[in-house]
């Protein structure tokens, strides 16, 4: 045997023995949750006639300076759905997320002597798989025309909801760490400009003679000098709001009571 030869071989011995060291991968299966896009509207009870009925509070600081506070009741109704495949919207005559202590009409409840505020501003929640959207007033009807319409060829291009003109506040099923909204700002270290899932709790419940387990999740949207926080639970929806600015003041509403078909 030549020198070359004993070489490699002894190479080749080396190389085998740490072939037989090597720790060998395991894998694992990991059972995870099955979900069909249609479970998204029961997930979060989207029909119409569907109704929660929210008391809370406001606090709001007048154009001269003074505090305001006053207790509220505010009834939100889905009275509409428009839905074409899969892609489906209802409309709220109001909407937790559209009453928060920026809006315009902010100052007509400083004159309101009735605690019962329903005043009509439609808005709307736009499903698309798993994937949900809070539609403004601004561009509700904009909306409804495009899902009307979807497919349709209008100006040689297919008609579909410009989804970059609305939040996307939800993406179900949830979980504690979940992240969306803006992809410009999605993967900031401040957690500013886009909804997150803050925390997970378990809830024990009693139902028909059996103690289950139900969990309900805590959402966080950050901005300069405020934040959005909302309290969601499935197959109920939200369970409580809170939107809080240190110039402009705070709203907090908690569910009551709710009628779901």
């Amino acid at each position: 045997m030549t020198i070359l030869s004993a070489l490699i071989l002894g190479l080749s011995s080396v190389y085998a023995a740490f072939i037989t060291k090597t720790n060998k991968v395991k894998y694992e299966h990991i059972a995870t949750q099955e979900w069909k896009i249609e479970d998204a509207i029961e997930y979060y009870p989207l029909k119409k006639g569907n109704e929660w009925i929210y008391t809370g509070e406001i606090e709001s600081i007048k154009s001269n300076g003074d505090k305001y506070h006053k207790k509220i009741k505010l009834e939100t109704k889905i009275t509409d759905e428009i839905i074409n495949g899969d892609i489906k919207l209802f409309i709220f005559n109001n909407n937790l997320l559209n009453i928060n202590v920026n809006d315009y009409y902010m100052n007509d409840i400083h004159s309101n002597k009735d605690d019962n505020f329903s005043r009509d501003r439609s808005s709307g929640i736009l499903v698309v798989a798993s994937d949900v959207y809070f539609v403004d007033n601004s561009v509700i009807e904009e909306v409804k025309e495009e899902i009307i319409n979807l497919g349709k060829i209008k100006d040689s291009v297919a008609t579909t909801p410009q989804l970059g003109k609305l939040e996307l506040i939800y993406r179900f099923p949830l979980y504690k760490g979940q992240r969306f909204g803006d992809l410009d700002n999605i993967a900031r270290e401040d957690l500013a400009y886009f909804w997150y899932v803050n925390n997970e709790r378990t809830l024990l419940e009693t139902e028909n003679d059996s103690v289950i387990e139900k969990k309900i999740y805590e959402l966080i949207y950050q901005e300069l000098g405020g934040f959005q926080k909302v309290i969601f639970k499935p197959y109920l929806g939200v369970t409580e709001y809170v939107n809080e600015y240190s110039v402009k003041g705070k709203i907090h509403f908690t569910l009551d009571s709710y009628r779901l078909k």
